[in-house]
């Protein structure tokens, strides 16, 4: 057998051993770069997941704060209006009681409710009665909230007396400069959030920084009030200096033995989530394809050896390939090699039945001044079955008539068949792309470029350049030229993405298609007026009427927006009965006007012979951006959020507006 495997292995000769040494060198090179590839790919992949996962936790995080938020907001603007009103203190706290209530009962059982210094008196939303000694002008959440001067202020977290619980007041600082509305947060679920960092991964930590380096929260309950900035040595000192005083947000931390991912999201108030992700854990993977790369490697220097001992069988495997390469060369109408220094071209492969060689193209000729649709009657024996659709000889007849091919001038060719071939609109783009003088600086770093274009049939193709060869410098010397019909494909693209930014319902912009339109205009500055509105009382509908009746209410209030506004503007679908516009240009109250009044004129008007007389009404909100600002589009929705809340509380057709 040894005796065997040696004269086999010299039979292939000097000129096929020093080959099959460079294959050999030349696969495990590669192999060797691809494996590496593949780990650093891997490698920014578990990273890149680990800083998805740290921003979903910080995302629940907001969620949870930003009720709180949301709610003091609420509370401070109605104040604030209440104290124009000129209403009493009692008043007031006869307000804040109803909505702690509120806040109990659906938002948070463990808070104590709304509470604050209204003029000079304090106001308590809960039972509780405070002592003869108790001054409010004492407490953190008053010292913090005048100390800061901002509308919103995040305090300290503190442990409630009365219930134990872990706490931390927002305050709203009113317009008077000197009131202020409360309200207690229990940071329970902020704990139990902390919590589910550490069982997301083995080994990971997971905490909550206030804006001074303070714990909120964290994976180990002991770690809890300390302050990080404070100390030295610790995991979490090193951690808290690298984010609030190195501003950095993604790194890498040595702490004894062990070395940990860290990642920083920032959370509303000014506080930090933070997930610190242990390396040994976290690149299990990625080191164990390492391991596994020298495996495969070797197991393919083996393989290639055995491949070598067959050497008789690689006819076997040249005719398989080259069958394989031709059938993938039937997807294009056409192949030319085209050499750029020499500027000539050959052909590789073209259709017979659109050459005028045979079958329905041979009858023709490719000589009628009409498009012939050479491809319907192409006979069965051809050797080239027609790629994925029809073709006529007018637009793919290359090889006949007046654009037969030039050998000796490939840009001359390639120039009238691109004119030949392209409709008029995509014309000019084809005299560009087959342009030869500039495909080495189009292909600079690149094996391929494409172009899609209209052909005179109005069918959609595809033409593309393939680098084949390029000299010592980089420079391109060969190209392979081809086209390929792809009407079906692009049309069904166009189709699929038309289907994924509509609403099928109403067949206006969904909110994914809507919310992105929109932001786009902010960004670039373009004023306008965002309308957000809701159907007052839409459930009714579906439980008086059926949901058929619900889906034409829902149906009719779009086509009552889209009637009132411009093509340009963005109409959009939020979700169930909820929807809202762009107007670009609409940056005042007075602007708005007429448009408004033509939307609930519109809306006035629809008429379901399901509901009979009852008229469909509307709560709107309207707010402006007059394009001299940066305004995201989360912001823009909150402020035509709380003038829609506001128009709910009159009946028929409402919209509030905002006062910025």
């Amino acid at each position: 057998m040894k005796a065997r495997f040696w004269e086999a292995f010299a039979s292939l000769g000097i000129r096929n051993i020093t080959i099959a040494v460079i294959a050999i060198a030349a696969t495990t090179a590669a192999l060797a770069t691809g494996f590496y590839a593949l780990y650093s790919s891997v490698k920014e992949s578990i990273s890149l997941r680990g800083e998805i996962s740290a921003r979903e936790f910080s995302k629940s995080f907001d969620e949870y704060l930003l009720t709180g938020l949301n709610t003091i907001k609420m509370t401070s603007y109605t104040v604030d209006t209440m104290l124009r009103n000129r209403l009493t203190p009692a008043e007031i706290e006869k307000f804040l009681k109803m909505e702690s209530e509120n806040i109990k009962n659906t938002l948070d059982s463990d808070s104590t409710g709304l509470y604050g210094l209204i003029n000079d008196v304090y106001v308590d939303g809960s039972d509780w009665v405070p002592g003869s000694d108790f001054n409010p002008r004492e407490r953190p959440w008053y010292l913090e909230t005048m100390a800061n001067k901002t509308d919103i202020t995040f305090v300290k977290p503190y442990v409630d007396m009365q219930t134990g619980t872990a706490m931390m007041t927002i305050t709203g600082l009113l317009e008077d400069g000197q009131s202020i509305v409360a309200i207690d947060v229990s940071l329970r679920e902020v704990q139990e959030i902390t919590e589910h960092i550490g069982d997301a991964a083995e080994g990971g930590i997971g905490m909550v920084l206030d804006n001074e380096g303070g714990v909120v929260a964290h994976t180990d309950r002991s770690q809890v009030k300390h302050d990080y900035l404070k100390e030295n040595g610790t995991l979490g000192s090193l951690i808290a200096r690298r984010i609030f005083v190195d501003k950095t947000s993604r790194f890498e931390v040595e702490y004894g033995n062990t070395s940990y991912m860290v990642y920083a999201e920032p959370l509303a108030g000014g506080w930090v989530s933070v997930t610190a992700m242990n390396t040994a854990e976290l690149f299990k993977l990625p080191r164990f394809i390492i391991q596994f790369s020298v495996l495969v490697t070797l197991l393919s220097l083996a393989v290639i050896i055995t491949i070598l001992y067959k050497i008789a069988l690689r006819n076997h495997f040249t005719l398989k390939l080259n069958m394989q390469l031709s059938s993938i060369g039937r997807i294009y109408v056409c192949m030319y090699d085209v050499d750029i220094d020499s500027n000539t071209c050959s052909k590789i492969r073209h259709h017979d039945f659109i050459s005028g060689r045979g079958g329905a193209a041979g009858k023709t000729g490719g000589n009628k001044k009409d498009c012939d649709l050479a491809g319907k009657s192409a006979p069965e024996e051809s050797e080239n079955p027609a790629p994925e659709n029809v073709y006529c000889t007018k637009c793919f007849g290359l090889d006949s008539g007046s654009v037969a091919l030039i050998p000796d001038d490939a840009q001359a060719s390639f120039t009238r068949i691109a004119a030949r071939i392209s409709d008029a609109s995509c014309r000019e783009r084809m005299l560009q792309f087959v342009d030869l003088s500039t495909l080495d600086e189009r292909m600079r770093g690149v094996n391929t470029v494409t172009e899609e274009f209209l052909n005179c049939c109005n069918k959609w193709c595809r033409t593309r350049f393939i680098a084949e060869k390029r000299d010592e410098a980089g420079q391109l010397v060969r190209v392979i030229w081809l086209v390929e019909l792809i009407d079906r494909e692009r049309r069904q693209r166009e189709k699929l993405k038309h289907l994924a930014e509509i609403d099928q319902m109403t067949g206006i912009c969904n909110r994914g298609t809507g919310e992105h339109r929109i932001s786009e205009l902010l960004s670039e500055k373009q004023s306008g007026m965002f309308l957000l509105l809701d159907i007052d009382k839409f459930k009714q509908y579906n439980d008086t009427y059926g949901h058929k009746v619900g889906d034409q209410v829902i149906i009719s209030v779009a086509k009552a927006l889209t009637a009132s506004f411009r093509s340009y503007d963005v109409v959009m679908r939020l979700g169930g009965d909820e929807f809202a516009v762009y107007a670009l240009g609409l940056t005042t109250r007075d602007k708005a006007q007429a448009v408004i009044e033509r939307l609930l004129r519109n809306i006035q008007a629809i008429r379901i012979p399901e509901i009979g007389d009852r008229s469909v009404y509307v709560s709107a909100g309207a707010a402006f951006y007059r394009g001299d600002g940066d305004i995201a589009f989360q912001e823009i929705y909150e402020q035509a959020d709380g003038c829609a809340y506001m128009s709910k509380k009159d009946a028929g057709n409402a919209v509030t507006y905002f006062n910025s």
